[in-house]
């Protein structure tokens, strides 16, 4: 607003008419900017009177809110510079109003030789507010969006990437900013890109639009790898000049889903093929069915587009099953049950095979029947399977009534021995006592022959002993109730060691061991386990050389491998199985005693704590016994029907040998 030359009374009386009615605060300032008439609506809007506006400088208003430096330096410039001041905003706390964003205009008015001055206030604070709230809400919405939002200049630079666009290509928003926009491309579409760019920005009209539509446009990441894209234009004016904005879409999870689309079509295709899944589609108020190829073959027909109507095809279907499955349709149409049936086809050669039914049906508005869609499939080898299943199953409760007799007669015959053993022995000792007896009391009494009788009667007497003992014990593995704990491998070994303290002694034996893993298992067991095998490698010593003996342990999967090796007289591998069976043995009582029972009660310890046992040797080299224990925790497993003892696992070998 300019007003010039308006002499004498005339232009303060024009001025003070224009600020009594302007209805938003408005100040008339003399050329010392003091305040010479305040609207209403400025006293209203800053809660001051007249006596504590008019006369005094502007800047001095209120509490100094207005004493801004820049706004004093422009005000100041009006009068003399015939300038003006336009939008200068000032955002303060007001005392008395409390936060407040003023936006200011200021004309000068001019007499002769005074001049005056009118400041317009407008409040644009909810303006301001609700810009703010735009602002935010739109970069919270950048920020969260699945599309990558980048702001380009029509030189190409980027002056605006999100949080998505950082993600999407890989760059941190810093590398981003100032980047050439063709950088984000691969390189053979970076110069086509630029000649696009100018155009784009050099036609005012269809800026906002989707880019490249039936194109397979592409992204470059930052590591080089490429991706399918979806680009949406639009563009925004500011001060600076037009920004395009381009809105990006990843579309490698769409690519990937169509392909596995495409891929699931062909799967599918073939599926029906090679499965022979009849499609048909049947018009039920004109009772005609459209056919797939496959559907022919599943009745005896050639493939081929077949339109069969539900009269023909009823009558492809065994007598038997024919009103079943007709009842089945009527049902389905009138909406009680879903078509899911099975039933018997008769081929033209006269073979019956069975079919499985499966079928939707669509109703119209009045909910009348007029579609059926559904597919057949041929289920004739799960129908003879089923069969042979119920064939096997009654094999198998005959075979399970044989193996409850068999587990019967087994338990039968370890309680047998078991008595039988207890029952054996004190007659042994008996024949044993008197026998010592005769051969004290008339020792040099008797000839020769009769000497060495005796001593038959005490020798062969005392191994009958040994051998019911033996024999007892074996029975008790089985039979005995264990008392599994978890125990530390290494106290049972040093038990077994301290019983045959005599024989290592005598022997000149040496025996080592690694340290032994805790395991859950009956530690007088394990006791008689390290006893026999350790007493095992000190029987069979090399005359010429003391035995060497070492107990090893390695992990292997959900076990523990122990084993027991020596230096002794070894055997050949061909006997690896046949030792472990009771009674077995590969010497004579005379060149080494023993009962045979030894490692046959080892192969029971070892199979109750859920393991197994095997041994590897060769003639003159030495023997090593490995036998495996559950890792504790782990559940113990039935032992092997063959034992594994002629074919051990060679993993374990190695774990177990490498100690």
């Amino acid at each position: 607003m300019r007003v010039r030359d308006i002499d004498g009374e005339g232009s303060k009386v024009f001025a003070e008419a224009i600020v009594e009615t302007v209805p938003n605060p408005m100040l008339l300032l003399d050329a010392e900017l003091r305040v010479l008439k305040a609207t209403r609506s400025f006293y209203e809007t800053f809660r001051v009177s007249k006596g504590d506006a008019e006369g005094r400088s502007f800047f001095d208003l209120g509490s100094g809110e207005w004493n801004i430096p820049r706004l004093r330096e422009l005000l100041e410039e009006i009068l003399p510079g015939d300038t003006r001041l336009d939008d200068f905003e000032v955002a303060q706390e007001f005392p008395s109003i409390g936060y407040r964003c003023m936006v200011l205009n200021a004309r000068g008015m001019h007499r002769k030789s005074v001049g005056t001055l009118l400041l317009a206030m407008e409040d644009v604070t909810k303006r301001r507010q609700a810009e703010e709230l735009i602002r935010k809400t739109e970069l919270a919405i950048q920020e969260v969006t699945s599309q990558a939002i980048l702001s380009v200049r029509a030189d190409g630079k980027i002056v605006m990437a999100n949080l998505m666009a950082s993600k999407m290509f890989g760059c941190s928003r810093e590398e981003l900013f100032d980047q050439s926009l063709e950088n984000l491309l691969p390189k053979r579409f970076r110069e086509a890109h630029v000649a696009h760019r100018g155009q784009y920005f050099a036609t005012p009209r269809n800026r906002n639009r989707a880019m490249g539509v039936g194109l397979d446009l592409r992204g470059l990441r930052k590591d080089g790898t490429e991706f399918s894209v979806a680009v949406d234009l639009s563009h925004i004016e500011t001060k600076e000049g037009t920004l395009a904005m381009a809105f990006i879409t990843d579309l490698s999870e769409r690519k990937r889903a169509e392909e596995a689309l495409r891929l699931s079509h062909e799967r599918l295709t073939l599926a029906q093929q090679a499965t022979g899944i009849g499609i048909w589609d049947s018009d039920v108020q004109a009772n005609q069915a459209g056919c797939s190829r496959e559907w022919g073959p599943l009745y005896g027909l050639p493939p081929g587009d077949l339109a069969p109507s539900r009269d023909e095809w009823l009558a492809r279907i065994h007598p038997d099953d024919r009103e079943r499955v007709r009842e089945e349709l009527r049902q389905a149409f009138e909406g009680i049950k879903v078509y899911n049936t099975e039933f018997r086809v008769v081929w033209p050669d006269g073979t019956i095979h069975w079919l499985l039914g499966k079928g939707n049906v669509f109703l119209d508005k009045e909910g009348k029947p007029v579609r059926m869609l559904g597919v057949d499939v041929d289920i004739t080898n799960v129908k003879r399977a089923e069969e042979e299943r119920r064939s096997l199953l009654t094999s198998l409760a005959t075979a399970q009534q044989l193996q409850d007799l068999l587990t019967e007669s087994n338990s039968a015959l370890e309680q047998f021995a078991s008595v039988a053993s207890h029952d054996l022995q004190e007659p042994l000792r008996t024949m044993i006592v008197f026998a010592q007896s005769l051969a004290k009391t008339y020792a040099g009494k008797l000839d020769a022959e009769a000497d060495q009788s005796l001593w038959f009667i005490v020798n062969a007497a005392t191994r009958m002993k040994a051998l019911i003992e033996d024999l007892l014990v074996y029975a008790c593995i089985a039979t005995e109730e264990e008392r599994p704990s978890s125990i530390a491998l290494d106290e049972a070994l040093e038990v077994a060691i301290a019983q045959l303290s005599q024989s290592i002694a005598e022997s000149g034996a040496a025996v080592t061991h690694d340290p032994m893993p805790t395991v859950r298992v009956d530690h007088g067991r394990m006791v008689q386990l390290f006893q026999n095998l350790v007493g095992n490698a000190l029987k069979y010593r090399k005359p010429d050389q003391p035995p060497n003996v070492h107990i090893g342990a390695g992990k292997k999967g959900a076990d523990w491998v122990i084993s027991v090796r020596d230096n002794g007289i070894g055997f050949d591998p061909k006997f690896a199985s046949f030792i472990f069976e009771p009674f077995k043995r590969l010497h004579t009582a005379q060149e080494y005693p023993g009962t045979g029972m030894g490692l046959a009660i080892c192969q029971r310890i070892v199979e109750a704590q859920g393991g197994r046992i095997w041994a590897e040797s060769k003639p003159g080299e030495g023997t090593t016994f490995f036998f495996t224990l559950p890792v504790e925790g782990q559940a113990p497993r039935k032992p092997s029907p063959i034992n594994g003892l002629a074919h051990p696992d060679a993993e374990y070998r190695r774990t177990a040998q490498t100690r």
